[in-house]
């Protein structure tokens, strides 16, 4: 297997033809992703498989969204049953529902269930804040209610965990416990500190696995959806020198970017600050498969402001990087408190 570019795509398939396809998997070919996700359309996900086969390939089917009150590990056999039947595919479940036990207990069966059958699955796929995760005065959710799932991705190989990660203004907005300057990223993640965006699922799940003493011995992060956003906590609070500079979309700062990175490129500034984010955040800690960029193409017309498949610049830059990290000392994360488990 060659070096791969983890820094990937979330791709909004539904409706394209043939050719806007070709175009879309010779990009993939030329940067060699790591992991990409589709919105929608399977046959394209077989199509990336085929010219990538070292990828990791996730479907997400936007109607496919069981509930704990009404599903059990029936449901995922049914539903995978009815799929063009590509194992090779990860396959979704659930996006943005909520993180609880009973959510974790329907993962972790649909897991168990779907292993049977040799398919793999990503679940959770939680929004940005919605799974405390020990910073500050917050309680590890990973600690709480979290364990068996876990467990059951450690013990059940080819699995995944999705999260989303967002941030404002810049990646390193309150990474290491403080707002950060634009124009002076941090050397390296001090994970004794709180990371409150990007990083903080990271940072609450492996205290977990160190207090749970579980070992994962194979990737099994995927930043499902990522990395810009308007973020509530950032926009509401005070304190922020940042919080009126709009962000909802990447383009959005683009005037803010001309004026901290002057003779830059904003698709230029894009691609720096997202292999900040791999280098500095994820590639440590050796659990990330990688990042899908929000968004490839965009099927509802609201997201024009995110889309990458009409930035050359970025998509250039991509074919070029392949994720070199400079080594660091490994991460260590603060004490947790006593776990308290529920089941």
């Amino acid at each position: 297997m060659t070096t791969q570019n983890p820094i990937g795509l979330f791709i909004q398939a539904q409706g394209k033809n043939a050719s806007e396809c070709a175009t879309l998997i010779q990009h993939i070919k030329q940067a060699n992703y790591s992991t990409v996700s589709v919105m929608d359309n399977f046959q394209l996900c077989r199509d990336i498989k085929n010219a990538i086969p070292d990828c990791v390939v996730i479907h997400r089917d936007s109607n496919f969204e069981p509930f704990p009150s009404t599903n059990n590990p029936k449901t995922i056999i049914d539903y995978l049953t009815q799929l063009q039947q590509d194992k090779r595919i990860v396959v979704m479940v659930n996006c943005e529902q909520g993180f609880d036990v009973a959510h974790v207990n329907m993962w972790s069966d649909m897991i168990i269930a779907a292993s049977a059958i040799g398919w793999h699955l990503c679940v959770g796929n939680t929004s940005s804040g919605s799974v405390k995760c020990g910073q500050g005065s917050d309680p590890n959710e990973w600690l709480t209610t979290g364990k068996r799932l876990l467990e059951t991705i450690a013990a059940n190989p080819g699995h995944y965990l999705g999260v989303h990660n967002y941030t404002s203004c810049f990646q390193w907005i309150v990474a290491n416990g403080g707002w950060g300057n634009p124009t002076s990223p941090p050397a390296a993640i001090d994970w004794t500190k709180p990371q409150w965006h990007m990083g903080r699922g990271l940072q609450g799940i492996q205290a977990a696995l160190k207090a749970f003493n579980i070992t994962m011995n194979h990737p099994f992060m995927v930043i499902t959806e990522g990395t810009f956003d308007q973020m509530d906590d950032l926009k509401n609070n005070p304190d922020n020198p940042y919080r009126n500079i709009p962000s909802n979309r990447w383009r959005m700062l683009s005037q803010k970017w001309n004026e901290w990175y002057p003779n830059r490129n904003i698709e230029d500034v894009l691609a720096d600050q997202n292999i900040w984010t791999w280098e500095k955040v994820f590639a440590p800690s050796k659990f990330v498969v990688g990042i899908h960029f929000f968004t490839y193409w965009d099927a509802s017309g609201q997201w024009a402001d995110d889309r990458v498949d009409n930035c050359p610049i970025y998509l250039k830059r991509m074919e070029a990087y392949r994720g070199t990290v400079v080594p660091i000392p490994p991460v260590v994360t603060p004490p947790p408190p006593t776990p308290k488990t529920v089941t």
